[in-house]
């Protein structure tokens, strides 16, 4: 039970993390917050208070669930009477 509950919430968070950042804006450098607006050519109008999450918020969060698909494999987590 707790086996497929981890599995479970590791794809959740995959998902979760990977449409969060394609939505953010699939920045691939750091995190920016506020996002600077440009026009046209590289001259910058204004700053929004958006947040664009980076790289690091993906690869970190992808890190995280690995480590909770990890731990279903532990076989003393099975079955574990207290």
């Amino acid at each position: 039970m707790i086996t497929r509950f981890l599995r479970f919430f590791a794809v959740v968070v995959i998902v979760a993390t990977f449409a969060f950042w394609m939505f953010g804006g699939a920045n691939t450098g750091p995190t920016k917050y506020p996002v600077p607006v440009k026009n046209g050519e590289n001259t910058i109008i204004k700053v929004e208070g958006k947040f664009s999450p980076g790289i690091e918020f993906l690869v970190g969060n992808g890190v995280f669930a690995i480590i909770l698909f990890g731990l279903s494999f532990i076989p003393g987590l099975i079955n574990r009477k207290a």
